[in-house]
């Protein structure tokens, strides 16, 4: 006869303790495996990940919970963290689960590997500008002909071909994840020296396609097998182009008369990084 599952919470397990706004709770359980003839225990729970794979699932009586679950007549208490252990001699194995009340979800928490941490620092900076809200190449890019180059809408700004300072929108973006590796260099480090220099090729994380330029990143060891990588990236609301007056052969500025006064004759676009690629390649994580 197939053996049968068996999960007991301890009726007097249950604790919750308050501290200054925090909250630490833990239940008990105990986990067995009947060989449905109310005989010897099973085998079916030899180890550690048998007993794992009851998280979250219905079992008899009670359920095992997982993690983001909450507490028994709680709304805002979430099982955090376990412990599990066999007992002497026997294959009744107990399972402790703490709770919280910092929510926790299903996915990997920090410290763990496929943990993503996200840092944005949203900023403005002041550039050089000829022509403000000028039409912008489809994704920041120009073509390989001067004329291809060319700033075209927009209204011009700049006196006798000087240019004026006009405020940009940036984020600086640091994106830190927790990665295994067990020899050698860790395999990302390909992926992250392929995308420096490039801008994203489409939309990506809610950003504009061609405005996320990819700058570099580092990465750290943090447990015998663990590391973190850290990636560079910014966000340039005008795709990380940069304007530049034509000059002649003595190194002037030519004018001509536009909205009723000297102005640059001619403003290109020049895009100091042309490549772009697909960010979701970089990593599995994000």
């Amino acid at each position: 006869m197939a053996a049968t599952i068996y999960v007991v919470e301890q009726s007097s397990s249950r604790s919750y303790n308050y501290d200054t706004g925090r909250v630490n709770a833990s239940r008990v359980f105990k986990v067995y495996a009947s060989d449905g003839a109310g005989g010897a225990f099973g085998g079916t729970l030899d180890d550690v990940a048998d007993v794992k794979a009851l998280f979250g699932t219905g079992t008899t009586p009670d359920a095992l919970p997982q993690k983001g679950d909450l507490f028994p007549g709680e709304s805002t208490i979430y099982a955090k963290a376990y412990a599990i252990s066999r007992e002497p001699n026997t294959d009744i194995w107990t399972v402790t689960w703490t709770y919280g009340n910092n929510q926790v979800t299903t996915g990997a928490q920090p410290g763990e590997v496929g943990y993503v941490e996200w840092t944005l620092d949203v900023a403005a900076t002041f550039v050089d500008t000829w022509i403000e809200s000028p039409a912008y190449p489809n994704l920041g890019g120009i073509g390989s002909t001067p004329s291809a180059a060319l700033i075209t809408g927009g209204n011009q700004i700049d006196i006798e071909g000087a240019p004026v300072s006009r405020l940009k929108y940036t984020s600086e973006i640091t994106i830190s994840e927790t990665i295994s590796n067990y020899s050698g260099v860790p395999s990302i480090v390909s992926a992250m020296r392929g995308a420096r220099g490039k801008r994203n090729s489409g939309d990506w994380e809610g950003f504009g396609g061609g405005k996320v330029l990819y700058t570099g990143g580092s990465i750290r060891r943090t447990g015998l097998s663990t590391f973190v990588a850290n990636h560079r990236l910014i966000e340039d609301s005008e795709y990380h182009l940069i304007q530049y007056p034509a000059r002649d052969s003595t190194g002037k500025i030519p004018t001509k008369v536009v909205n009723g006064a000297n102005r640059a004759r001619e403003v290109y676009w020049r895009q100091p990084f042309p490549d772009t690629m697909d960010f979701t390649t970089i990593s599995a994580n994000w």
